[in-house]
């Protein structure tokens, strides 16, 4: 059954048993989009009417749909990952019977970047004003251990880094003030992105709107195209899809308007700003957005011709797949994320943080599938590339808790033991 075909034998079942009872209607009814939420598990513990109903209309025990109020309310053998590494499933093992460090960025980094987000400076790196050079080398570090999922190492760098551009705005020479509020662009793009994966998302938003500031007084196109990309992906981690898609689409509009896409930078952030209203556009179940925005980016990647890091996007044809492979899982098409998945070449992938984004969300569609050893190999995979990514991303938690409970046997034990292995708590 499609979403709305199984919303509308739900309430036709309630109806009956409305009659039945003598009662009138106690809710609204259930919705293609309440479905689609409960698919990619935004709602875990709907009311007790709405269970009742889908446990007899889909013939199944809440057990076995997946229902269960105490899991976690954040949002094996296949050729897609033998081809990664012939090791990965030994070297994995290994990893998992060794001693966890501290799982996620330590609560006082988080503390001490949000203090330095509301004013509070930390001490500077260097006694004298830092050079545009210097902070263009340390922001660019900054986006490698983003890239390279090295959270923690990357949280400590930050806060000495944001003092160091508050200083260097008030006492650099004027002719090197846009520079500076280029990079200022780049850096609170960073932080937006490190506390969006440890769900601080207001504190995001906050960091977003700083980016979209810097990237304003910068006067550089390309720029203030890249921070709205940031502001679009903290909006909607904060509610506000809907607008989230309307800046996604305006900036890259008005980039195509300003810069005519004569260079790779503009083409890659023209692209990834489509992309990221793909994914927006995919949240509020807008297909038909979804598809053309992807089918844009798919033509901008064509225009580039292969996967690089322009403007730190990873923008390009390989990106563009991983994002299909994304909005499918989103609208609740498993099969077709994972043969979307199986297109992919990973060696073309630039980015450690791509690759393991795309392993968690082929775990998700084999999970949602029901193939749950397929769905603990890719967990694997992704784990051998970026233990942090794994233990900071909810979806992650997400699956090892369905795999925890809808699996049997061997399958429950492999899955319960990666996760004690990999610091997620079930």
């Amino acid at each position: 059954m499609s979403r709305q075909e199984l919303a509308d034998a739900c309430n036709a079942e309630l109806a009956k048993t409305r009659v039945k009872v003598g009662s009138g209607p106690r809710w609204a009814g259930l919705t293609e989009k309440t479905i689609g939420a409960m698919e990619r598990g935004e709602i875990r513990w709907p009311n007790k009417d709405y269970r009742q109903v889908l446990c007899a209309v889909l013939k199944a025990d809440e057990r076995t749909l997946g229902l269960y109020i105490d899991r976690p309310v954040d949002a094996g053998a296949d050729t897609f990952f033998s081809a990664s590494s012939p090791d990965l499933e030994h070297d994995v093992r290994r990893r998992e019977f060794l001693p966890i460090a501290a799982a996620t960025v330590g609560a006082s980094l988080l503390t001490e970047l949000a203090g330095v987000l509301l004013g509070n400076l930390v001490e500077p790196q260097s006694a004298h004003p830092p050079s545009a050079e210097r902070l263009l080398r340390q922001a660019s570090k900054a986006k490698r251990l983003y890239q390279a999922c090295d959270y923690t190492q990357l949280a400590a760098f930050l806060a000495p880094l944001l003092s160091d551009l508050a200083t260097a705005q008030q006492e650099v020479d004027k002719s090197q003030l846009a520079k500076i509020h280029e990079i200022g662009a780049a850096t609170y793009h960073v932080v937006a992105s490190l506390l969006l994966k440890h769900g601080e998302h207001p504190l995001a938003l906050l960091a977003a709107e700083r980016s979209a500031q810097s990237a304003r007084a910068s006067s550089n196109p390309i720029t203030i195209a890249a921070s709205a990309r940031i502001m679009a992906h903290s909006l909607a981690s904060n509610g506000h899809t809907s607008h989230a898609v309307s800046v996604a689409q305006q900036a890259a509009q008005q980039l195509d308007s300003d810069d005519g896409l004569t260079s790779p930078d503009a083409t890659s952030v023209y692209g990834a700003l489509v992309l990221r209203a793909a994914v927006a556009a995919a949240r509020l179940n807008d297909r038909e957005t979804a598809s053309t925005l992807l089918d844009e980016g798919q033509r901008a990647a064509r225009r580039l011709g292969d996967d690089g890091n322009h403007q730190w996007t990873g923008f390009g044809p390989q990106n563009v797949l991983l994002h299909r492979v994304n909005i499918a899982l989103t609208l609740g098409d498993a099969g077709t994320a994972i043969a979307i998945a199986r297109k992919v070449s990973l060696d073309r992938v630039p980015l450690t943080e791509r690759k393991v984004s795309l392993h968690l969300d082929v775990a998700q569609a084999y999970t949602q599938w029901g193939r749950h050893p397929q769905a603990l190999s890719a967990l694997r995979a992704a784990y051998s590339l970026a233990p942090q990514e794994v233990r900071t991303r909810p979806a992650a938690r997400r699956v090892v808790s369905d795999l925890a409970t809808l699996s049997r046997g061997s399958d429950r034990s492999d899955a319960m033991r990666f996760a004690t292995a990999a610091g997620l708590a079930l």
